[in-house]
């Protein structure tokens, strides 16, 4: 089995927003020319995440609207207090917590040169404390 990782940057420009990298992932697949395999996509930051849902602006709305109800940014987080290893003050907590429950990566079969997903799967990088630059890797298994 052979294997090809990729890695991306992304520029995101709001504190908390998501984008769509469908088309990247598609990319990725048809360049590495993937037959049959497996794609594993990660993002290498602790406050971002990596998700599928159906891709409709109200479905996204939804999840950045209750991801802070779930995690408000003004609770009383442990983590909002000086941190010796990085010599400065924590105050991104939620950011976090946000990024732990909706995860950090993703699998997807490929058969026939096709990635097996939903037709209205939607594949998304959901930055969580941004705007800053990020790295998604992309791993594909060919057999």
């Amino acid at each position: 089995m052979n294997t090809i990782i990729k890695h991306f940057n992304i520029e995101t420009h709001k504190p908390i927003e998501i984008i769509n990298i469908t088309s990247l992932i598609l990319g990725f697949q048809k360049e590495a020319g993937i037959q049959d395999g497996m794609i594993y996509i990660m993002t290498r930051h602790t406050t971002t995440a990596l998700l599928v849902t159906e891709g409709l602006s109200c479905i996204e709305e939804d999840i950045l609207g209750n991801l802070d109800r779930l995690f408000p940014k003004q609770l009383d987080y442990h983590h909002h207090r000086y941190l010796p290893d990085d010599g400065c003050v924590g105050y991104n907590a939620e950011a976090h917590l946000k990024s732990i429950f909706t995860g950090y990566f993703l699998y997807f079969p490929v058969e026939n040169h096709l990635i097996l997903k939903g037709t209205r799967q939607t594949i998304y990088l959901v930055e969580l404390y941004g705007p800053a630059s990020r790295e998604i890797i992309i791993q594909g298994w060919i057999s």
